[in-house]
């Protein structure tokens, strides 16, 4: 008897699972929902929709967009070692504050180039745009990067 009661909760179960799947793959099909395919951003991203920017424009930020990636991506990854280094010195009671000193100001110094260097980049977006794109980029630059910092600061406090 107990066996037969345990057979029917996994009948069941499966059932119930089979539809919310059943379930899932209509509203894919009806209502236009597209799961999620891994991608981080979107395919036109929101600053390039909101600046109306022509074909040939999108293609200029996109290319600069991978160079500057390019080229970022070993800064950043420096900076996170040099953030690795100083982390490893807690365990280590006998560390020293010049010791601790050292390794901030070294990450200081690299996130300052770091920031520097998207300064740079953003300025040359701005020279590839229109006066009435300038206008408005000069807004949106400034809201997204505090949205960005807003979004990192909370997902560092979870």
């Amino acid at each position: 008897m107990n066996m037969i009661t345990n057979k029917k909760w996994v009948l069941v179960l499966l059932a119930v699972l089979l539809m919310v799947n059943i379930g899932l793959m209509l509203s894919f099909y009806f209502f236009g929902i597209k799961p999620f395919d891994g991608r981080k951003t979107p395919e036109t991203p929101a600053l390039y929709r909101q600046l109306d920017l022509t074909e040939e424009q999108e293609k200029m930020f996109r290319k600069r967009k991978e160079l500057y990636l390019k080229d970022m991506k070993p800064l950043w990854d420096d900076i996170r070692k040099s953030k690795d280094s100083l982390y490893k010195c807690l365990s280590d009671t006998d560390t020293d504050d010049s010791t601790i000193r050292a390794f901030t100001a070294v990450i200081a110094q690299k996130t300052m180039r770091s920031e520097e260097i998207l300064f740079g980049h953003f300025r040359e977006l701005r020279k590839l745009c229109t006066s009435r794109q300038q206008a408005a980029f000069d807004t949106l630059v400034p809201q997204m990067l505090s949205k960005s910092s807003r979004t990192r600061n909370r997902n560092n406090a979870k």
